[in-house]
């Protein structure tokens, strides 16, 4: 037994990893988070794997996700992820798309497959938001990350409910609109129990000064005053504005990031194999 599933099967068994085999999974935000949870489930078998992200790769996301390296800056997170999953596994059917999800595609993108599973790794909150809304509706099976940043104690993360959850900012964000949406609370996450460790100081600090040529045309006078220093933050894709607001950079770890992200692809495992061992 020398192929390069066999200590898959040899824990769960023929069956679970045929499951695993047939299954299909849509990924969405291939960052910190999600490119960890992309390589487990590339490693486990997962017979389909649909890729969507809308960012390059840029020399600040080496200290955390997985397909920022010195020879990828500057291309497309989705055809890196895409590549390496085949070259992982070459029977896996790989798709992958630059796309920034939003209220205006979600559907259309969730319509196009029968999705087994759906991993929603994203950080901006409005398309986060309408992303669990949509999915929530769908029935179909989902776990939604919340913030990864900021942390440094691995034990604390936790796979629960959104209305559980007390530590988490983005989680606290995504709570209150869903109740303006009239959505479920009982939203499938994986989250930290830590509070997020924000330096105020050194957040400022590592913004730049804006100067006027840096603000888009498309941006007017009074959104120019709201935005910054945000607007510091913002990047360009192939001399176009980034879609979606410029966020202020957070500190993070390449540990903490990265067992989000496999503890995450450790629940899908588990989930679309079916596998369930007696814990002692």
């Amino acid at each position: 037994m020398s192929d390069r599933l066999s200590r898959i099967r040899l824990l769960m068994g023929d069956e679970c990893l045929s499951r695993l085999q047939n299954s299909s999974v849509l990924v969405i935000g291939l960052g910190a988070v999600g490119s960890y949870t992309v390589e487990a489930l590339a490693r486990s078998g997962v017979g389909s794997l649909a890729l969507v992200d809308f960012d390059l790769i840029n020399e600040t996301n080496i200290n955390r996700q997985l397909y920022a390296l010195t020879s990828t800056v500057g291309q497309f997170k989705h055809e890196v992820a895409a590549r390496r999953v085949k070259d992982i596994n070459p029977d896996c059917r790989v798709s992958s798309k630059r796309l920034f999800v939003d209220e205006n595609n979600i559907r259309e993108l969730l319509a196009e497959e029968k999705w087994d599973f759906v991993m929603d790794a994203i950080d901006p909150v409005g398309p986060k938001v309408q992303l669990i809304k949509a999915l929530a509706e769908s029935g179909i099976p989902f776990l939604s990350s919340m913030g990864a940043a900021c942390r440094t104690d691995p034990t604390k993360i936790k796979i629960g409910v959104l209305s559980k959850i007390r530590t988490c900012p983005l989680a606290a964000a995504v709570r209150k609109r869903l109740k303006k949406e009239k959505i479920s609370l009982s939203i499938p996450c994986i989250f930290s129990e830590e509070s997020a460790i924000i330096n105020q100081q050194l957040i400022e600090e590592s913004l730049p000064a804006i100067h006027p040529a840096d603000i888009p045309s498309t941006v007017d006078d009074s959104q120019a005053k709201q935005m910054q220093p945000e607007l510091a933050a913002a990047q360009w894709v192939n001399g176009e504005y980034q879609r979606g607001r410029a966020r202020r950079p957070l500190g993070s770890l390449p540990t903490l990031t990265g067992i989000f992200g496999l503890t995450a692809a450790n629940e899908i495992i588990l989930h679309l194999s079916g596998f369930a061992p007696e814990r002692r």
